[in-house]
C-alpha cells in the first residue's frame, strides 16, 4: 500500500479532486507529500489544511494500515491491478478503496439496483425476482446495503449463492445500516465484497458519513456499472460518473 496516497486522502478528504491535481503536478504521491512537508502551500489555501499536513504523519498512516490488517480490512489504490477497472475510467476516481471480500466479481457484467427504503410487497417481490434472475445469469448486482430495495437486491444474489457488492457511505467498520452484520457476512461467504472510500471507524468521525468529503452511496455505487444505461437515474440521486445499467425499483407514483 502506498502510504503517501493514504496520507493525501487523509489530509484532503476522500473524493477531493485536488488529490489528482497534486499527484499530477508533483509527479507522484510521495513527491507531493515531500513538498508539502517542506512548506509548499500552493495546494493548501487555508490554515486547517496546513495544520493537517503536520497532524497526519506517516506514523499515523502506519497505524491505520496496521489497524486495518488486524481486522482483515483490505486496501487497494488507484494504481494497483486489483483496483476495479471500471472505476479507473470515471472522472475523479477514488484514490483509495477500503474493502472486505473479493473484488474480482466486479468484472462480471455489473448492474446497479436502486430504489426506496420503504417499499411495497410488490416492489420487494419484483426487485428480488429481477436481481435473482440477473445473478443466475452471471451478472453482479451492486447496491448500497440500506434497508428496502438495497438489501432485497443483495439477498436475491445470496439466495442463489452468487456474489454481490455493497457500497457503503461510511467507514467500512461502522455498523451502518444498523444491524447489517449478517448481510455483510453473507456477502463475503458468497464471494462478494463491500467497499468504502472513507477511512474506517473509529478513524473517521460519524459526522463525516454522507458529507461532501466522501462519496454518498447513491452516487458511488453507480460508478461500477460499465454497460450502456438502461434506466435513467432520478434527479434527486445525482451522479458524477459514467452511465451504466441502473435498475430503479420505485412505486408507480414516482414514475413519469
Amino acid at each position: 500500500m502506498n502510504r503517501s496516497l493514504l496520507r493525501l486522502v487523509r489530509i484532503f478528504g476522500a473524493g477531493n479532486p485536488v488529490i489528482h491535481k497534486i499527484i499530477e503536478y508533483y509527479g507522484s504521491a510521495t513527491d507531493a507529500c515531500s513538498e508539502l512537508d517542506k512548506g509548499d502551500i500552493r495546494f493548501l489555501p487555508d490554515k486547517q489544511l496546513r495544520e493537517m499536513v503536520s497532524f497526519v504523519s506517516y506514523d499515523k498512516i502506519d497505524k491505520v494500515i496496521a489497524w486495518c490488517e488486524k481486522r482483515d480490512i483490505k486496501l487497494v489504490n488507484l494504481y494497483e491491478k486489483e483496483y476495479p477497472r471500471m472505476l479507473k475510467e470515471i472522472y475523479n476516481p477514488p484514490v483509495i478503496l477500503f474493502y472486505c471480500g473479493d473484488l474480482s466479481c466486479l468484472e462480471n457484467s455489473p448492474i446497479t439496483a436502486v430504489g426506496a427504503r420503504e417499499i411495497t410487497p410488490y416492489i420487494e417481490k419484483l426487485a428480488f425476482r429481477v436481481c435473482r434472475d440477473l445473478s443466475k445469469n452471471g451478472m453482479t448486482i451492486i447496491s448500497g446495503m440500506a434497508r428496502g430495495v438495497d438489501s432485497v437486491s443483495h439477498n436475491a444474489c445470496i439466495y442463489e449463492s452468487n456474489p454481490t457488492v455493497g457500497v457503503l457511505a461510511c467507514g467500512i467498520n461502522y455498523d451502518c445500516p444498523k444491524g447489517s452484520g449478517i448481510l455483510r457476512r453473507n456477502i463475503i461467504l458468497n464471494g462478494g465484497a463491500y467497499i468504502s472510500e472513507l477511512f474506517p471507524e473509529p478513524l473517521t468521525p460519524v459526522t463525516q458519513v454522507n458529507t461532501p468529503s466522501g462519496i454518498c452511496t447513491s452516487i458511488f455505487f453507480r460508478l461500477f456499472s460499465s454497460a450502456p444505461r438502461m434506466v435513467s437515474h432520478l434527479s434527486s440521486f445525482g451522479t458524477r460518473g459514467t452511465g451504466g445499467i441502473v435498475i430503479c425499483f420505485l412505486p408507480l407514483k414516482y414514475c413519469p
